[in-house]
């Protein structure tokens, strides 16, 4: 069996026959003009599972997806990402979505803005565009749908929202619902109004053919239900959440049923392409989740039902990749089961040869045109498929009959090889019997993965810094020949009088050991080519200690400054270490705090002042160190603190902070992360990589350590 293969497609001419049937054959797409090529309807569900519908003995009745299923292709095989915004962007690409570095949920900009998108191809080719429910590529309107090749865009920007408010979870992204690049608000369930917009722009097309891209963000929870689909649910189903999720179910199966029979009314249901899916596994996540804005949801874990699939979302086994899939376009497929694995990276291929677009240029997509296995049952070439799962924690590679899962456990590499025509379930692990076929595997997906890292770094998208590159050059010596030299250099940047990006650069005096002098700045215009005289800044000098008599002083050190774009201001934030004349007051650092100052645009340095914590687990010492922090949109600062009650070892702990310009508060500190060796944990620093937090900390058990998490709040 080969490789993973990547394909561009290359369509024929398109001829019109005034006749029967629109064939195709592997060798090339059916052939028709504008005017017959087909419409298509994409509807996703959110975190459905292989059993939550009824044609798979679901509990829930799904009539309309039932009749659907039976008189449809069905495809027995169809595989996702474990979660959704990868799952989205396989979909709208044709690529692994870990191509982009998209493996998790993502708020921020998932694609390069000139990301040649299925809707953009497909505009190509006369088709007008929409996308209705959940867009998750992108949180905020300069990132939604309508810049990625939707003509018409309205939902949810961000992932699933609260089913009566409409808002997502609480933070920079709670606004989120919209229509095209206008955050909105509107009355109704949100399962409601979602086919309520997609019946009516059905209703409002013309001759144009058409793309209609329908996310549902049903069965996501948050659930709550309305009256008349809970007494709707079986008496069988007890629990509360278990009958929110029934009725939820069911709700979305009426709606899908909505979409057909708009398409009915309108006469092209036979020339529509219509495909439903998932994006991932079912989910037992909690629903009732604090995260997000109170719509007084019940409480309880959701319940999902992957059977017989093991796993669930989140998860690179079956049940948390292999999904419900129908395809239904009544002139040009019979009722039938497909067998053949397929993957969510088959859309684009398979879409774009059937609008007869050809790239100019290899898109290098992931995936292959289905449309000879859909519509004459075709043999696909042979390939691999992968799935990247969150962070690549986890991966697996199907092969034929065989999938290999890995999962990384600390510093381990566990495997596991399951025979899946035979062991659906993945009851089985055979790789202690076929090591050479573990260790081909092995080998397989490590290939893949290294196409990820190198794609990786070609393809993210640029964020908003505005850094570029600095050339690595001295900058200055010991100064004036003295014992004396420059530390402790940290850089931000920001925009200069007109626009052009400046680097500000705080450092410091150093002679000897722990002789911190004054904290001095140096400003650069040319990204760092050349700079600025160190100019002190005097509220970072030694400050006597007030009630002091003995000579004790606060000097300050491991001073970092950011830019702060809500306010325009730069916010330098180090902490104090004590002094008695020129030596280092050892005894007195267990009562350091951290200070800051701020700069005006006016290039003015306030006074010093002291960032307040009144820590109720009684810290007598706590400090920023030198950690770098993440401004959040909302202005707030993402931090974290080294605290501890005199003597006692180390803590770490996440911090959120509020910042006006003026005046830096602690708003909110999560739970603490604790080492017993030495002196604890120490210098935590905090950035953002895609939806994540990653927060790194030092230890004197010769580990650094690492936390990754959705906030700092829940290390």
């Amino acid at each position: 069996m080969s490789k993973l293969h990547q394909f561009a497609v290359k369509p024929v001419l398109l001829v019109c026959f005034v006749c029967i049937a629109f064939m195709l054959t592997v060798s090339g797409s059916a052939t028709c003009d504008a005017q017959e090529l087909p419409n298509i309807v994409f509807v996703m569900a959110d975190d459905l599972g292989w059993a939550d519908v009824g044609f798979h003995g679901g509990n829930a009745p799904t009539p309309r997806l039932d009749q659907l299923a039976n008189d449809s292709l069905e495809l027995q095989q169809h595989y996702v990402a474990p979660v959704c915004s990868p799952t989205r962007t396989g979909l709208l690409t044709g690529r692994y979505w870990s191509r982009f570095g998209i493996t998790t949920p993502t708020n921020s900009l998932a694609l390069p803005m000139d990301t040649v998108t299925l809707p953009r191809a497909l505009k190509t080719q006369g088709y007008e565009t929409c996308l209705i429910g959940k867009w998750h590529l992108g949180s905020l309107p300069k990132w939604g749908p309508n810049h990625f090749g939707f003509d018409h865009a309205y939902g949810s920007l961000a992932g699933g929202v609260s089913p009566w408010n409409h808002r997502y979870k609480q933070g920079p992204f709670t606004f989120t619902w919209h229509r095209n690049k206008q955050l909105i608000n509107e009355q109704g369930h949100v399962t409601d109004l979602l086919t309520d917009e997609a019946v009516n722009w059905i209703r409002s097309r013309g001759s144009s053919p058409f793309f209609l891209y329908l996310p549902y963000t049903a069965i996501h929870l948050p659930l709550k239900e309305p009256q008349h689909w809970l007494e709707q649910v079986p008496e069988s189903i007890t629990g509360e959440v278990a009958r929110h999720y029934a009725a939820s179910v069911m709700h979305l199966d009426h709606s899908v049923g909505r979409i057909l029979d708009a398409l009915d009314e309108k006469g092209i249901r036979d020339n529509t392409l219509f495909v439903f899916t998932s994006d991932n596994g079912g989910s037992t996540a909690e629903n009732n989740d604090l995260k997000y804005p109170d719509d007084n949801c019940p409480n309880g874990h959701l319940t999902g039902n992957n059977t017989p699939l093991r796993g669930k979302k989140g998860d690179v086994y079956e049940g948390g990749t292999r999904v419900p899939t129908i395809i239904s376009w009544p002139a040009h497929t019979d009722a039938r089961k497909i067998e053949t694995p397929v993957q969510i990276v088959d859309w684009v291929p398979t879409l774009c040869k059937l609008a007869g677009y050809e790239s100019e240029r290899d898109l290098n997509w992931d995936g292959v045109d289905l449309s000879g296995l859909l519509l004459s049952n075709a043999t696909l070439p042979d390939r691999d498929i992968y799935i990247a799962g969150p962070g690549w924690r986890a991966s697996s590679l199907r092969h034929g009959a065989h999938k290999l899962v890995t999962r990384r456990e600390g510093d381990n590499l566990k495997t596991e090889l399951f025979d899946i025509q035979t062991d659906q379930g993945e009851v089985h692990d055979i790789s202690g019997t076929h090591p050479e076929l573990v260790k081909e595997l092995l080998g397989r997906l490590e290939q893949v993965a290294a196409a990820d890292r190198d794609s990786v770094a070609q393809s993210r998208p640029p964020d908003d810094s505005l850094i570029t590159a600095i050339t690595k050059q001295t900058l200055w010596k010991n100064r004036d020949g003295k014992s004396r030299t420059w530390f402790h250099p940290r850089v931000c940047m920001m925009p200069g009088d007109e626009g052009q990006p400046v680097a500000l650069m705080n450092l410091q005096e150093i002679g000897g050991s722990d002789y911190f002098g004054t904290v001095h700045w140096s400003m650069s215009n040319d990204l760092g080519r050349t700079w600025s005289d160190p100019s002190p800044i005097q509220a970072l000098g030694r400050d006597p200690v007030a009630g002091r008599d003995d000579g004790l002083k606060a000097g300050v050190c491991d001073v970092t400054p950011q830019y702060h774009p809500q306010t325009g201001t730069v916010l330098a934030l180090g902490h104090v270490v004590f002094y008695k004349g020129e030596y280092f007051a050892r005894n007195e650092q267990l009562a350091r705090y951290p200070v800051y100052v701020t700069r005006t645009k006016d290039g003015s340095w306030s006074e010093r002042k002291i960032l307040q914590w009144d820590d109720p687990r009684g810290a007598h010492i706590y400090s920023n160190n030198c950690g770098q922090r993440v401004v959040l949109p909302t202005g707030d600062i993402q931090m974290s603190f080294t605290f501890g009650p005199k003597a006692e070892n180390r803590m770490v702990a996440g911090v959120r902070a509020t910042f006006d310009g003026t005046e830096l508060k602690v708003d909110q500190v999560g739970p603490a992360i604790h080492n017993p060796v030495g002196r604890g944990l120490l210098e935590p620093s905090v950035t953002k990589f895609g939806e994540e937090f990653w927060m790194s900390m030092r230890a004197l058990d010769d580990q650094g350590y690492v936390s990754v998490c959705r906030d700092v709040f829940t290390l």
